[in-house]
């Protein structure tokens, strides 16, 4: 009579070889790839279960990164983004490397400081079809794009709706200073819809002067008059524009603003970049010559401070002289 295998039995849990962490059914994993200049895989460990020498096998669901995926990865995608899969396996639980936590999106975005055992998850993927659950997000920004946890987004005071600094002409620099921000339709939506009697008294009126101005860029013939002769106006106005952008006190102004060097960078990046870059010689130009001149003028205080000394040293001794005689 044939001997039958001995059966297998489940585990409770097991121990990483090499440390004294556990792993049980519901932990998420890295494990080791075949390919060491891979990183390693992450998973979730469904079932342990071990034979009767003691040898554990583990039932993972696999999680999938987005360039593993059939689409590939997208500008949208964040760095630690991962699938999780419909593709379930077997493997040793040698491979398995440490131990991850596999965030949900929400919490994701509330942590403080991300680790590299933090991952988080926000789609169900089938590896079969390519196919995604849910299939559809929110979409935020002019380009209607879901959000990336890792790209900073401004938020516009008026829709409440986020933007990416790029989209609004913006560098991630110049979005970090603004302490509010109103997207170009709301400033301008804001400002149509208040009474003339209502405008508040602002510190110049220059503010509304160029606010008035700026509107004429939700014009769409001026606009393409003036994109069609962007070579002449451009280097005209780009300081204006930037000096704007870096800190004007009137927030519509700044986001009219940053739309306006939006449409110049779309239409000619080109110019745009030959104008930046010879508004930031100017502005180093300028600053030196102020150098210059502070230094000019603390020679001729230095000078003025000694002419004056010997001034008081003659008349001294010159009452001196006419006191001994």
């Amino acid at each position: 009579m044939a001997k039958t295998k001995p059966g297998k039995k489940d585990c409770d849990s097991y121990t990483i070889k090499g440390t004294n962490k556990l792993v049980r059914p519901g932990d998420c994993v890295l494990m080791r790839p075949s390919d060491s200049d891979k990183p390693p895989y992450v998973a979730r460990v469904e079932k342990l279960e071990a034979d009767h020498r003691n040898n554990v096998k583990v039932k993972v669901r696999w999680y999938y990164r987005p360039e593993e995926s059939i689409g590939g990865r997208r500008q949208f995608h964040g760095v630690k983004e991962l699938f999780l899969s419909d593709h379930y396996d077997m493997q040793s639980a040698h491979t398995i490397e440490g131990k991850c936590i596999v965030h949900s999106f929400k919490n994701y975005t509330k942590l403080d400081n991300v680790g590299t055992e933090d991952y988080f998850c926000r789609f169900e993927y089938k590896a079969a079809t390519g196919g995604f659950t849910p299939d559809r997000v929110a979409v935020y920004c002019k380009c209607e794009m879901p959000y990336n946890p890792d790209d900073l987004m401004v938020q516009c005071e008026g829709c409440k709706d986020w933007f990416h600094p790029n989209c609004m002409g913006m560098t991630i620099e110049e979005a970090k200073k603004l302490e509010q921000f109103m997207c170009a339709e709301c400033a301008s939506d804001d400002d149509a819809k208040r009474p003339l009697n209502s405008i508040p008294v602002s510190p110049s009126s220059d503010g509304k002067v160029a606010e008035r101005a700026l509107f004429l860029w939700n014009n769409d013939h001026i606009r393409n008059l003036i994109t069609q002769n962007r070579s002449v106006i451009l280097p005209l106005i780009f300081p204006a524009l930037e000096k704007n952008t870096r800190g004007h006190w009137n927030q519509a102004v700044q986001s009219l603003t940053l739309n306006v060097r939006k449409i110049f960078s779309d239409a000619d990046q080109t110019l745009f970049d030959e104008c930046l870059t010879k508004y930031q010689e100017d502005e180093l130009k300028e600053k030196e010559n102020n150098k210059k001149r502070e230094s000019m003028w603390i020679r001729l205080e230095d000078v003025a401070a000694s002419k004056s000394s010997e001034h008081e040293l003659v008349s001294k001794f010159a009452s001196l002289s006419t006191a001994s005689s």
